[in-house]
């Protein structure tokens, strides 16, 4: 298969996901080409890959603007094809956080008009060391509370790895079944892991 997997990063953890998401699809033997939906240069035609995945992070609340932007552009496009959306948050990282981090999924996808095939909640880093004074407090007040560390004077990451693994692997084994069945113009199901 052909996978598009396109990526949007604020603090690089997202880019860091798209990495190992890269890696794992190449070491299946697939072929993948990787675009940040920032990047000046022109995105790549949807429509000649077999597949796509999308990663990008939630911020204050909203996942990147260039990710909504470029995924409400594209929507008509992406919903030809089977798609999986990897949405990394530190709410996704929280035990309580669960239904938070599912709530930023629910508002990008009202807001791009796109349902993507699969969905993963992943969580993303902590970089204190990466914020300014006004930031790092509030992010300690944050973190502190909801029990994601207990040293305030590192940086966390708080990505699960295997997870990530896990639903990328099933994402690729699913694709093709779910490419045939959109191009029999049988409904797709909504797979959530």
């Amino acid at each position: 298969m052909n996978i598009l997997l396109l990526y949007s990063s604020t603090e690089g953890q997202t880019k860091k996901v798209a990495d190992r998401v890269a890696s794992i699809v190449r070491a299946a033997g697939h072929e993948i080409l990787v675009h940040h939906m920032s990047s000046d240069q022109a995105p790549p035609p949807i429509g000649s890959f077999d597949a796509v995945i999308c990663a990008a992070s939630v911020h204050q609340g909203y996942h990147q603007e260039s990710a909504t932007d470029f995924v409400s552009a594209q929507a008509a496009e992406l919903g030809r094809k089977p798609t999986a959306f990897i949405s990394v948050s530190l709410s996704a990282a929280m035990d309580d956080g669960r239904e938070e981090a599912q709530h930023y999924v629910d508002r990008f996808v009202e807001a791009t008009h796109w349902s993507p095939t699969m969905t993963l909640l992943l969580g993303g880093a902590v970089r204190l060391s990466g914020y300014d004074y006004f930031e790092r407090q509030v992010m300690k007040h944050i973190i502190m509370q909801r029990g994601v560390a207990h040293d305030l004077n590192v940086d966390y990451e708080c990505t699960d790895w295997t997870a990530l693994e896990t639903f990328v692997r099933d994402f690729l084994d699913a694709a093709p079944t779910e490419g045939k069945r959109q191009s029999e113009g049988l409904s797709r199901p909504h797979l959530s892991p």
